[in-house]
C-alpha cells in the first residue's frame, strides 16, 4: 500500500461506494493517456463511467448512490430525466428504484408522427418539475443546454444527480446559470486518491492526474 496513505478508508467511501469505485477501475472507467474532452481542452485522464450499465453488479450498485441522492429530495420532483448520452441508458432504473417516472429528451427534431420533443411525456403532462441525471460533469455546458431544453418546453429542472465531479467548475457553472442545484457521488479526486491508495494507479498516473487538477484550479 503507498505509505502517504496509511489511513483507512481516507477517501470516506461508503461500503457500497467502495465496491463500486473498484468496479470503475476493473472496466476500465478511468484510463490514462492524451485525450480530447468535449470542450476542446486536453486531459491525461478519461472518465468513462457510462460502461457500468454493462455489468448488472456495478449497475445496480450505482443505481443505489443515485436513490441516496434523490430519495431526501423525492418531493421536489415527479419525473427523471438524462442528459444524453452519458446517463440515457441508466435514467429508467433510477426512476424505478425512487418509483417515478422517466422521460428522455429528443434532441434530434421529428418529422413523423406527433413530432413530441420529449419521449414520454404527452402534452397534457407539461409543468412538472424533474431531477436530471448525469454520468460525469466537467464544465457543465452540455447539462445547462438540457435545462434550457427543459425549461423552454415548460418543464422546471429542480436538481441533477451526477455520478463524477471532474472538479473543473462545471458545478459551480450550472447553478450560478441555472439555479439548479446539483448532487454529487463522488469528485474525480475520490477515485484517484482511492486508486493510487489502492495500488490500481501507478504514482507517475497520480502525479499526472494532480498536476492537470491543480492548472485546472489555476485558470
Amino acid at each position: 500500500m503507498n505509505e502517504q496513505f496509511t489511513t483507512k478508508n481516507l477517501e470516506s467511501l461508503t461500503e457500497n461506494q467502495q465496491r463500486l469505485v473498484n468496479g470503475i477501475f476493473e472496466i476500465q472507467g478511468i484510463i490514462f493517456g492524451n485525450f480530447k474532452l468535449h470542450s476542446g481542452k486536453d486531459s491525461p485522464y478519461y472518465c468513462d463511467v457510462k460502461y457500468l450499465i454493462e455489468f448488472p453488479e456495478f449497475k445496480k450498485l450505482a443505481v443505489q448512490e443515485y436513490y441516496q441522492l434523490l430519495s431526501p429530495l423525492r418531493f421536489e420532483f415527479d419525473l427523471i430525466a438524462p442528459i444524453p448520452d452519458g446517463a440515457t441508458s441508466i435514467s429508467s432504473s433510477i426512476a424505478d428504484s425512487l418509483d417515478v417516472g422517466s422521460i428522455v429528451p429528443r434532441l434530434r427534431s421529428k418529422s413523423y408522427g406527433l413530432k413530441s420533443p420529449i419521449i414520454g411525456l404527452p402534452e397534457a403532462y407539461r409543468n412538472k418539475n424533474i431531477a436530471l441525471i448525469d454520468d460525469v460533469i466537467t464544465e457543465g455546458d452540455s447539462a445547462i443546454e438540457i435545462i434550457e431544453f427543459f425549461t423552454s418546453n415548460n418543464l422546471t429542472v429542480n436538481n441533477l444527480a451526477i455520478l463524477v465531479d471532474r472538479q473543473e467548475g462545471g458545478i459551480k457553472k450550472i447553478e450560478k446559470k441555472t439555479e439548479v442545484k446539483v448532487h454529487s457521488v463522488f469528485t474525480i479526486s475520490q477515485l484517484i486518491d482511492y486508486g493510487y491508495r489502492t495500488e490500481k494507479l501507478s504514482e507517475e498516473n497520480y502525479r499526472r492526474f494532480k498536476n492537470y487538477l491543480t492548472s485546472q484550479k489555476t485558470i
